[in-house]
């Protein structure tokens, strides 16, 4: 079926619009007509939007509006779906492809509130029309029962075009004993023993579930269930009922175990695709057999952003050997100052290690989530702390002030930690003063019982700094009550107001004596910008990348 509409009491009105400004400036036009906006931050999220829920129509300012379109259009169900492109007046002729691709029209900016909700309606309209007079394409036949691998691949790019099931799920099916079986039986042995495999675990399928054997004791198969319980379910009696009665093997009794790998339907800019499903089913099946096999792996969930579900399964491996301390990267990256002495300071970076490549690293950005769920965390900021302070302390050997910050996951901070963490700054009380913790905004603010944690550690003469990665300005109020000296926010946000409205939401946090942290910043050019706003610091790779040493001479700044 395709994705559920709302009912027309209003227009709901998708936006896809680069700029976080001009998103702002299109969901209040919007808004002030009537409509509901809902603000995408890219076309993944775009496109993740519209498998769950159709709007009436869709806003497009974007470069790649083009390719947007006629990815759209290739989705079931949106054929007539209402796309507009603003772009300004003298874009290039490139952005008029997008009517080519599919979009309904071009509209030029500025534009009035009027005109645009005027004509977001009337296209609403012309769809509802057309959608009257055509009738419905029946969905794929879905077969359930053994098929062969041909039929069985048709109906899953069937599947993926014809369905918006929320738990439509790839699994992907190996036997763990499956090379040795290939070398020591012939092609009859092995087709006989296939097929007694598949007959054990369809068992346990339902009559609609399809499957197929797609590779040597290989199999795959296509079943919807009703709730990530019941996909857990299926994957875990799908290991059960193979292994719990052995099979006769050359004449004797021989126990066989599946690795058993679960895909859901793929999202964002994958979303349709056949091949990236068979990937991420294929991906956690072979992580569910490295892991000793007779079990399932996969990604259940789509909290994990733009992250595809391959890098998802390793980096919860990799998070893994983080809990015992092992596979962790310190770097340190170099924080600017643009306001009074030339005192070091650099942000600590704790990375994991990615051994395919190895200079990037995965970021914490990354892993912070999913080393959170499997208690990592408070071990990589443990360590991360541990070098900090091993890093101030060579620092003040050399006559040198740096200071350094660590970002630390404050709902992690226990009563272990913070014990261990008073032990080590009474122990060197000399150097502690070099110390900044970090913690996030959002967490700060959404747990206000975590403020003790803060208050603790201030009481310390630990410098507090709170990371504000949401683009809203207008929280500055709020944070404000935080023992908090530094604040840091993305160049971004500051972009998206003018300099004298920045001022104002700022000022009540430079009057109380607090610094400010601007990272992101992509280019020298925006530094005279950013002293001007009486920015303290400022922070990117491309005024200066990290790295694994404090080797970076703030002397020799020239900003």
């Amino acid at each position: 079926m395709p994705a559920t509409r709302p009912e027309p009491d209003a227009e709901d009105v998708l936006l896809v619009v680069d700029d976080e400004r001009t998103r702002g400036v299109l969901a209040s036009y919007l808004e002030e007509q009537g409509m509901r906006a809902h603000a995408c931050e890219g076309q993944s999220d775009a496109l993740q939007h519209l498998a769950r829920r159709r709007p009436h129509a869709v806003v497009v300012a974007s470069s790649g509006a083009p390719a947007f379109a006629a990815q759209v259009r290739r989705q079931a169900g949106l054929a007539a779906l209402p796309i507009l492109v603003i772009a300004a007046a003298d874009a290039d002729a490139a952005t008029y492809d997008a009517v080519a691709a599919g979009a309904d029209d071009v509209l030029s900016m500025p534009i009035l509130p009027g005109i645009l909700a005027a004509a977001i309606r009337a296209r609403v309209v012309r769809a509802a029309m057309l959608e009257s007079q055509v009738p419905e394409a029946d969905e794929p036949t879905r077969r359930g029962g053994q098929l062969r691998r041909g039929e069985f691949l048709a109906q899953l790019r069937g599947a993926l075009q014809g369905s918006s099931e929320a738990w439509q799920v790839l699994v992907a099916l190996r036997v763990d004993q499956g090379k040795a079986l290939a070398e020591s039986l012939g092609q009859s042995g092995a087709f006989d023993l296939e097929q007694a495999i598949a007959s054990r675990f369809s068992s346990v399928l339902q009559a609609g579930d399809a499957h197929t054997l797609w590779m040597e004791f290989g199999f795959g198969v296509l079943a919807v269930r009703d709730s990530r319980e019941q996909v857990e379910l299926l994957a875990a009696e799908l290991c059960r009922v193979v292994a719990e009665t052995p099979f006769t093997v050359r004449g004797k009794s021989e126990r066989l175990t599946l690795s058993v790998g679960v895909a859901l339907t793929p999202s964002g800019s994958d979303v349709g695709d056949p091949d990236r499903w068979f990937a991420s089913a294929y991906a956690a099946q072979a992580i569910a057999h490295r892991l000793g096999g007779n079990r399932f792996d996969g990604v259940l969930s789509r909290d994990h952003g733009s992250l595809p579900p391959e890098r998802v399964l390793i980096i919860r491996e990799w998070v893994k050997e983080a809990v015992a301390g092992d596979n962790v990267l310190i770097e340190f990256q170099p924080v600017l100052p643009l306001q009074g002495e030339l005192a070091g300071l650099y942000s600590l970076d704790a990375k994991l290690r990615d051994y395919r490549a190895p200079l990037a690293g995965v970021t914490r950005r990354e892993y912070l989530s999913l080393a959170r769920d499997a208690g990592a965390l408070a071990m990589i900021d443990r360590m991360s702390l541990f070098s900090a302070f091993e890093a101030i302390e060579q620092e003040r050997a050399r006559g040198r002030a740096t200071r350094v910050l660590v970002p630390v996951d404050l709902a992690t901070v226990n009563d272990a930690q913070l014990v261990w963490l008073d032990a080590e700054v009474r122990r060197r009380k000399a150097s502690s003063d070099g110390l900044i913790i970090e913690f996030d905004a959002d967490m700060a603010l959404g747990r206000p019982e975590l403020v003790r944690v803060v208050q603790r550690l201030e009481d310390h003469g630990i410098v507090i700094a709170i990371a504000d990665q949401s683009g809203d300005l207008a929280r500055i109020g709020q944070l404000q009550r935080f023992p908090a000296g530094l604040l840091r926010l993305p160049m971004a946000a500051i972009e998206s107001v003018a300099p004298v409205r920045f001022n104002e939401l700022l000022g009540p946090w430079h009057a109380s004596g607090r610094g400010l942290i601007v990272d992101g910043v992509q280019s020298v050019d925006a530094v005279t910008r950013l002293f001007d706003l009486k920015v303290g610091y400022v922070q990117g790779d491309a005024l200066a990348a990290g790295g694994p040493r404090l080797d970076y001479e703030f002397t020799q700044i020239g900003v």
